[in-house]
């Protein structure tokens, strides 16, 4: 399968085809959010958690308290795994929130609409707290530090304890479905674990030093880059989600590192489309499904 940036190709094509008039007209017009505060986000993303028949609970995992919700199915052999994306980490170009609650949750969107028996829900370090229990994260985990070794480490810690309590053997496969910076988490997972049978992200910011430069920011010098994992990353079947108008996270920016990957990765395991008419976060809960099911049947 022939790979591009700049058109969707194979059965991903037909997924962009299949798309209704109405969905575009979101895109194109926008999704206009009402900001809620922290307090009321955690509320919102629990209300909804609650609704798609997910448990919501903290889990202490390394030096962080992460919010999870999940869907246990019983000997189950497969799990889809959502990972949350970077959520409010900038108030300004120069001054970072000082709470990296989500605004809009689109990886717990996208996990309430998977019917798969065993869904799971992570979000990342620092989010979804309590004031006494933000006061003693560090804002570095949601900037600089975003995807350092502690926040892959507990993430991979959480990841242990689902597979050995959902699975019926000790490593069940797992799907990792990763949004916006939650995608480069899930990358990374991907390349360093050995029960992973498929990634996919959606907008993902996969390479974090051309995203910096792009946007004229400060580098992420206390994150991890996927670089030094391509190989591994290459024996991964993997799926790429981008929104044609994405300017967050612009479809180009991942070109060089997915063309790289392409190269000595086996026929048809590393695929990536952009969507017509998207942006970062619109409207991805629209096609999924559907979106889901292709990247991983194909």
């Amino acid at each position: 399968m022939a790979n591009t940036l700049t058109q969707s190709t194979g059965p991903l094509r037909r997924l962009v085809s299949q798309i209704g008039v109405a969905i575009v007209a979101v895109a194109l017009f926008g999704c206009k959010e009402h900001v809620l505060e922290p307090e009321q986000r955690t509320d919102l993303a629990q209300r909804q958690a609650r609704a798609a028949n997910l448990d919501w609970s903290a889990r202490h995992a390394g030096i962080f308290k992460i919010a999870t919700a999940i869907r246990r199915a019983n000997h189950s052999e497969r799990i889809h795994v959502y990972i949350e994306g970077d959520g409010h980490a900038w108030k300004t170009r120069s001054r970072p929130s000082t709470d990296p609650t989500p605004r809009r949750p689109i990886s717990l969107e996208l996990a309430t609409k998977d019917t798969h028996p065993s869904v799971v829900y992570i979000g990342r370090p620092c989010q979804y707290l309590s004031t006494a229990d933000l006061a003693n994260c560090a804002p570095q985990y949601w900037t600089s530090h975003r995807y350092s070794q502690e926040v892959v480490s507990a993430i991979n810690q959480i990841l242990d304890e689902i597979a050995t309590s959902i699975g019926d053997k000790a490593t069940p496969s797992l799907i990792l479905i990763g949004y916006s910076g939650g995608g480069t988490i899930a990358a990374i997972l991907s390349a360093t674990r050995v029960d992973i049978n498929g990634l996919i992200t959606v907008g993902a910011n996969l390479d974090h030093r051309r995203w910096t430069t792009f946007h004229g920011v400060s580098p992420l010098h206390g994150s991890m880059s996927i670089d030094a994992q391509l190989p591994r990353l290459a024996k991964v079947r993997q799926c790429h989600l981008f929104g044609e108008q994405d300017s967050t996270t612009p479809p180009h920016l991942a070109e060089t590192l997915l063309s790289r990957v392409a190269e000595i990765a086996e026929p048809g395991i590393v695929r990536w489309s952009t969507v017509e008419n998207f942006k970062h976060s619109c409207c991805w809960t629209e096609i999924w499904p559907k979106a889901l099911h292709q990247c991983i049947s194909d």
